[in-house]
């Protein structure tokens, strides 16, 4: 708290008794006078300086005051910036902190809990990029579960995020299988259940939309019923070109 002390705050002029000049003691100073009329002189001359004291006081008083509201002022404020930051520093740690998603404590686990594929190929997906349909397949998901028991979560790769950053992911997240085999290579019966295999998961992830999902679902019926596949090489002509449009198809979305 911010306090002034004045030459004048030791003694208040309003505090003060005007002398009483008609008494003996100042026989002195009044010689020439009488003794009423020098009291009356000395009693007017006392209180004119003392009401000037009274307004200096008065003044130093006031700007005292104006001094402590100001430093009040400034302790209220401070108070409150630094409550704020508090209060902000909590709400970034909270924001920093993991959630937790809501589940349905209703909903029964299935009797069949699918396989999912690698990190690799939900990464991809998740950002709508192309993969092989082998990693939809027992085989892929297999590898993938076997990848993940093998792999270090201590190991890290690096990628590219959506703001052209290079950032550090788990090297299982950001590496292709060399065990996947080309869409092109598949066979038809290969093609078909992997291909409903990929509808189920994309159908889960988020950001994949209903019409999305309907084009891919009905892009693979067409090609599963197309007149192309009753005749010779019509199966294998079929099977290059979904790969080719779909892959095509996915970099339109990027």
């Amino acid at each position: 708290m911010i306090h002034v002390q004045h030459p004048m705050a030791a003694l208040d002029p309003n505090l003060q008794l005007c002398p009483n000049f008609a008494s003996v003691d100042f026989a002195d100073a009044l010689l020439g006078l009488s003794l009423e009329e020098a009291a009356a002189h000395l009693t007017v001359s006392w209180t004119r300086q003392n009401d000037t004291k009274k307004a200096e006081w008065a003044a130093l008083q006031d700007r005292e005051r104006l001094l402590r509201e100001d430093a009040d002022r400034l302790d209220r404020k401070s108070a409150a910036l630094l409550t704020a930051q508090r209060a902000n520093e909590l709400q970034e740690i909270e924001r920093k902190l993991p959630k937790i998603h809501p589940f349905n404590p209703t909903k029964l686990i299935g009797s069949n809990l699918p396989s999912l594929p690698s990190s690799f190929a939900l990464e991809r997906l998740k950002k709508f990029e192309y993969i092989e349909l082998w990693y939809c397949s027992p085989e892929g998901c297999a590898d993938a579960a076997e990848t993940q028991r093998t792999s270090s979560n201590d190991t890290f790769g690096i990628s590219c995020s959506d703001s052209s950053f290079m950032v550090l992911k788990p090297v299982a997240s950001v590496r292709a299988s060399r065990k996947a085999i080309r869409d092109e290579d598949l066979t038809w019966d290969q093609m078909q259940v992997r291909g409903t295999t990929f509808l189920t998961i994309i159908k889960e992830l988020p950001g994949w939309s209903h019409e999305h999902y309907t084009t891919l679902a009905l892009f693979w019926y067409r090609i599963s019923n197309h007149e192309l596949r009753t005749r010779p090489n019509g199966q294998r002509i079929l099977i290059h070109y979904q790969a080719r449009a779909r892959h095509a198809w996915h970099m339109e979305l990027d």
